[in-house]
């Protein structure tokens, strides 16, 4: 004797599929014979079966296209100086967890200055930055006191005439302050 038959999944199913199972399991229409019943439900797992292969090979490739990404996000991160270490979900270390160490958020804005050669507004830079807009316009604030930047009448800023000469200068000169011979110069 047949078990009783019922669907595995009826979520996968086209509407077509669905109305072929109702009809086979509430008898509508003509009784079927146990034989066609039976050759109903293995192709109902059939579909069903089809139906999970097909979503764990998108699964499998979706999982491949984040690693990639975490991939392609970790070799930049080693451009910026940082190494980072991703903790998979089931690892649970007695250790505390390490703090990221902060980024030098002045130094930083002075650079997007410096790179950008315009006056920027706080928004921009907190963007350029990525950084919060509220404590951006604070470290703003405070290198204006201390005569690194300069707030123009139209609400932004830039780097005072000396420092982006300063600047200048060092981008010539290199890191020990003094001008490359010339046979330095060819040869870089």
């Amino acid at each position: 004797m047949l078990p009783q038959l019922r669907p595995p999944s009826e979520t996968n199913a086209s509407p077509v599929d669905l109305r072929r199972r109702y009809l086979i399991r509430e008898g509508g229409g003509s009784m079927p014979i146990p034989h066609e019943r039976a050759l109903a439900y293995l192709n109902a797992l059939e579909a069903d079966r089809h139906t999970a292969l097909a979503l764990s090979e998108q699964k499998a490739a979706e999982a491949k296209l984040i690693e990639a990404r975490q991939e392609g996000f970790r070799a930049a991160m080693k451009m910026f100086g940082e190494d980072i270490c991703v903790v998979a979900p089931g690892q649970n270390s007695k250790e505390p967890a390490q703090r990221r160490a902060r980024r030098p958020i002045p130094e930083l804005i002075v650079r997007e200055l410096s790179f950008s050669g315009k006056p920027m507004t706080a928004h921009q830079i907190a963007t350029a930055v990525d950084y919060n807009l509220e404590r951006t316009e604070t470290a703003l604030r405070r290198l204006a006191e201390a005569g690194k930047v300069e707030r123009t009448e139209k609400d932004r800023w830039e780097l005072p005439s000396t420092i982006t000469a300063q600047l200048s200068v060092r981008a010539v000169t290199g890191a020990n302050g003094k001008h490359p011979a010339p046979a330095e110069r060819v040869a870089t």
